[in-house]
């Protein structure tokens, strides 16, 4: 190969390596190609969510009172549970029928079998006319429930039911009274409390209003007597002093002020 040909071939491969590097991507650059809607929400701040309403008294008291309930509920159910826990550590056995109670099922039998044999029946021959009779009670019982809440419905159209059995006050005068008050009785007694709490709390609003109002009516008071402008007056306005509480000074300067005289 003569000298001329390998300067063709240098200078040939120089203009390749030159087009190559031009095609590569700067260092560092990102090769995938970037969507502007993408880059856009992504610069986009996200907008404030609106804040929460606050709270009225009347959802804070239900919201109290739904906790205590519930934190009520969950003592009652650990003493409860104690209870059975302690009996079952020392009753092991079912004297009446030489069985081993194991759980509550069997602990609940041998009460019952304790206290047939308490009224002098025979716990063994006694027990299914027992359970007969406590079965065909509680059905009466849930049918005379049935009675009272078709009854208490078509007495009060306009009472919210659902909403009434879970009231966590109803609901607790309803476990307490239960099998002692009717329906109705309990939502009487219900209601008139409510009434009355509601009654209270009126009261309560009402007098406090009294109380700051004083309070401000004394501020003004004080801040006339030193000169100075109330600063419970929006708009920094003077409150103007009753003429009877004015001295002969403050009077005269009332009248130049209103009436130029």
């Amino acid at each position: 190969m003569s000298e001329e040909d390998t300067k063709t071939n240098t200078e040939d491969q120089v203009k390749t390596d030159e087009v190559d590097d031009q095609s590569k991507p700067a260092s560092g650059t990102d090769t995938a190609k970037k969507d502007p809607a993408q880059e856009g929400a992504k610069g986009a701040s996200k907008p404030d969510e609106p804040d929460k309403p606050k709270q009225t008294r009347e959802e804070d008291a239900a919201q109290a009172a739904a906790r205590k309930k519930r934190e009520a509920d969950e003592e009652k159910a650990a003493i409860e549970k104690a209870k059975i826990d302690g009996k079952l550590s020392i009753i092991k056995e079912n004297p009446y029928t030489k069985t081993p109670i194991t759980d509550e099922h069997d602990l609940k039998v041998y009460e019952q079998m304790a206290a047939l044999d308490k009224q002098g029946k025979d716990p063994i021959k006694d027990l299914p006319m027992f359970l007969a009779e406590e079965e065909r009670q509680s059905s009466l019982k849930s049918q005379k429930y049935d009675e009272e809440a078709k009854q208490f419905v078509a007495n009060n159209p306009n009472v919210d039911v659902k909403a009434l059995v879970n009231d966590p006050d109803f609901e607790a005068l309803t476990k307490e009274k239960d099998g002692k008050w009717t329906l109705q009785e309990m939502y009487d007694f219900y209601l008139a409390k409510k009434n009355a709490k509601e009654a209270d709390e009126k009261a309560k609003k009402e007098a406090d209003e009294i109380v700051q109002k004083k309070l401000k009516d004394e501020e003004a008071k004080k801040a006339l007597e030193n000169g100075s402008t109330p600063s419970a007056i929006p708009g920094g306005t003077r409150v103007q002093k009753p003429v009877s509480e004015m001295t002969d000074e403050e009077f005269l300067e009332y009248r130049k002020e209103n009436y130029g005289n």
